[in-house]
């Protein structure tokens, strides 16, 4: 009864705080006109609402706006806004193609005729988007008038612009609405977890790996929707709303028992929170009028592509019975996995109707979905014989990588596919979690974790296809074990994957072909669309190759792997960043930052003897992860072109592990030694502005930053945490009884 009332009251309160930030999200949203009866002029054909249909400007009230469109790509004219006292900061809405040839917006200081250009680094295209304009500081109250002129007649030759706004993104409002989606999804995804969690049987998984194993059927759960969505739009809302019904009713009466699984996950859940809250406020820590895809895209490393928004485009297709296939588009539906769209749309129901932004909605529920490499994390720290508390304390350190705080922000599924990925390996390789499994074929306890190795191994594959390299370096493995006789199991795990994997197969062969783009962009350097398969496009690709060109192609992609800057680690300087960064995104070597050390003190650790419970646990590790690599640079079709996103994100989670692990094993003064080094890197190479997002700090977000930065302090200094996996040693054995009768 007691566990029951707790679980309502921590229900109760997380409710709470949802609510209350979705009201202080409400309360400071609405943009609205910054300058009351702002006089107007227009000629040719800009007109009030000429813009070209497209996406409205959300929570906008009581604003007006223009457009050149006016029904034609081809049509002229020009806009004149005021006069109006010039503020410090400008801001206003912008739609269309200011950056087309022809096109010009600026401002006129009415006393002397002077223009500032208002300038914009890419065009906006059929929807609105805030920018903020700095004001030189002598035309601060002084007259000024907004001149908007269309002279392009092509295509995309139209530009819209509302008047001057107040409110909204930019002013910090945004950070707000961030945090409250984020904890919005948080509590319904918390939800599904802690109802898979309480019901996984025991046995089934070492305690180790059940929060990431319980996020494998929260995203599977994820994957059904997706299909219940295509079938059709309102039973996938019946699905999506069913499940988190049930999963209310799950967390709320789930066991009053409490298992092994049951004391590690909460607490690691904080951990999850902790960090994701980090990210969101390091995100907002400069106010930005980009919405949260673009935000994403620039905050950390400029000018990222929009992958990270393909996703939501599919999940909001679905949820509004809009068709997936688009002749001419740019990307197909097909062409990435489905797993995070369906992910989306488990809570993309309730974010709806409470109005969120859309593109913060699915970003911050996609979060979430990448912050799962923190479980993984863990499951690797503990099955390499770290105890709980040494495990969990990595992991802010661990958090403090550029890698992870770009690839979790920036929601392109590879970091989730990674995850999943080493939890397939763990369980297959370590079905027993305690200690190595023994030769021969395995025991039948161990089929239930092989199988659910698969199900993580699937789940992987329907992130992101690039954890293909990682599970092609099993190969060998998987037919030593075939060739030991001990290969059932793993024939069941393959069904299990086939079971898995065939609808989304089905789908691009069938529904939206041929779903090979990226297969062929990565193995066969063509990027475009034809009729011919993708092992025909490979085939053709090569055969155009001599033999020299291929072995320069495949040393190029080996020497990027070892392309190490070291004067680059002792350049904490503010004008180096964007170069740091640069490095650190594309090269594994530069991405692994100061975890060097533990190559570097793998010896000691050796010499000490702090390996040798687990020594042949972090043998196999650093195997697969090695494989990995090489099977990639063989892969890749040109030369220079294995950089760190188009791998597989597995071999960067496992490295960080291993290294991490030998550093703990040399000695625990060589982990504070290693989170000092990479907090003042990350610091002074992340953190920073940069020259698109940049400006005064957002105090608020600031003080979030020093608030997570404190919980995950507390979290690692509080508390016992489940001991070691590394088996104790055997008590002695009793003295015998004494014979009846005798002393």
């Amino acid at each position: 009864m007691t566990v029951g009332r707790s679980r309502l009251a921590g229900l109760t309160a997380a409710c709470a705080v949802c609510a209350v930030l979705w009201v202080a999200t409400v309360l400071t949203r609405p943009i609205t006109p910054a300058v009351a009866a702002l006089g107007v002029q227009t000629t040719g054909s800009f007109a009030l609402n000429g813009q070209f249909a497209g996406e409205p400007l959300a929570h906008a009230a009581g604003l007006r706006f223009w457009g050149s469109w006016s029904g034609s790509d081809a049509h002229t004219g020009a806009l004149a806004l005021g006069p109006f006292a010039a503020p410090r900061l400008l801001r206003l809405a912008l739609g269309g193609y200011p950056t087309k040839p022809g096109n010009q917006l600026y401002l006129e200081l009415v006393p002397t005729g002077a223009h500032l250009p208002v300038e914009v680094a890419t065009d906006v295209g059929e929807r609105w988007r805030i920018i903020q304009l700095a004001l030189p500081p002598d035309w601060t109250g002084k007259p000024v008038i907004l001149h908007a002129r269309d002279a392009a007649t092509g295509l995309g030759g139209w530009l819209a612009v509302s008047e001057p706004v107040r409110g909204g993104r930019g002013t910090g409002a945004e950070f707000l609405e961030t945090l409250t989606a984020w904890s919005v999804n948080g509590l319904l995804f918390a939800l599904l977890w802690f109802a898979v969690l309480h019901r996984l049987p025991g046995g089934w998984v070492p305690p180790p790996w059940t929060p990431l194993v319980a996020a494998g059927f929260v995203a599977l759960l994820g994957y059904a929707a997706f299909w219940a969505y295509f079938a059709h739009p309102l039973f996938g809302k019946i699905v999506s709303g069913g499940v988190l019904a049930l999963a209310l009713v799950g967390a709320v009466r789930g066991p009053r028992a409490r298992a092994a699984k049951d004391l590690e996950a909460p607490r690691l859940a904080k951990f999850l929170a902790c960090i994701g809250l980090l990210y969101i406020a390091l995100l907002h820590l400069f106010p930005s009028a980009l919405d949260f895809d673009s935000l994403a895209a620039n905050r950390f490393r400029e000018g990222l592509p929009g992958d990270n928004s393909l996703p939501r485009n599919v999940a909001n297709a679905l949820f509004h019975g809009e068709p997936l296939r688009q002749p001419g588009a740019e990307w197909q539906s097909s062409d990435r996995p489905p797993l995070q769209s369906g992910w989306l749309l488990l809570t993309l129901p309730v974010t709806h109707a409470l109005n969120l932004d859309e593109r913060t909605a699915n970003g911050t529920a996609a979060l979430w979905l990448q912050s799962l490499w923190i479980f993984a994390a863990y499951g690797l720290f503990r099955s390499l014989g770290l105890s709980g508390a040494r495990a969990s304390a990595l992991l802010p350190v661990l958090a403090i990588s550029g890698f992870f705080a770009q690839n979790t922000v920036f929601t392109w599924p590879k970091l989730s596919a990674g995850a999943f990925a080493c939890g397939a390996f763990a369980l297959w390789l370590w079905p027993r979690g305690d200690k190595p499994a023994p030769a021969g074929s395995p025991a039948p306890s161990a089929l239930p974790p092989v199988l659910l190795g698969a199900l993580l191994a699937g789940l992987a594959w329907l992130s992101h296809g690039g954890v293909a390299f990682s599970f092609l370096a099993l190969v060998p493995w998987l037919l030593c074990r075939a060739l030991s006789g001990a290969g059932r199991p793993f024939l069941l795990a393959g069904l299990l994957f086939a079971l898995l994997a065939a609808p989304w197969l089905a789908y691009q062969k069938f529904y939206d072909p041929p779903g090979d783009r990226l297969l062929k962009m990565h193995l066969a350097a063509f990027e475009g669309f034809d009729s011919r398969s993708a092992w025909q496009t490979v085939r053709e690709a090569y055969g155009r190759l001599t033999w020299y060109e291929f072995l320069a192609h495949k040393q190029a992609n080996f020497r990027l792997q070892l392309g190490i800057h070291w004067q680059k680690f002792c350049d904490p300087s503010f004008a180096g960043a964007p170069l740091r960064r640069d490095d650190e995104f594309f090269r594994l070597s530069r991405g692994l930052t100061w975890w060097w050390l533990g190559l570097l003190l793998l010896p000691v650790a050796l010499a000490g003897g702090g390996l040798r419970p687990m020594g042949r646990r972090h043998a196999t590790l650093a195997a697969w992860t090695l494989l990995t690599i090489l099977v990639w640079c063989l892969l890749m079709f040109w030369g220079g072109k294995a950089v760190i996103h188009q791998g597989s994100y597995a071999v960067v989670l496992g490295l960080f592990v291993l290294l991490s692990a030998w550093c703990e094993a040399a000695g625990r003064w060589t982990i504070a030694l290693l989170a000092g080094l990479q907090a003042v890197s990350f610091a002074t190479t992340w953190a920073v502005s940069n020259a698109t997002i940049h400006g005064p700090l957002n105090l608020l977000a600031l003080g979030f930053v020093a608030a997570a930065l404190g919980s995950l302090g507390f979290l690692v200094w509080r508390g016992p945490c489940p001991a070691s996996l590394v088996p104790p040693p055997a008590p002695p054995p009793l003295p015998a009884a004494a014979p009846p009768g005798k002393a």
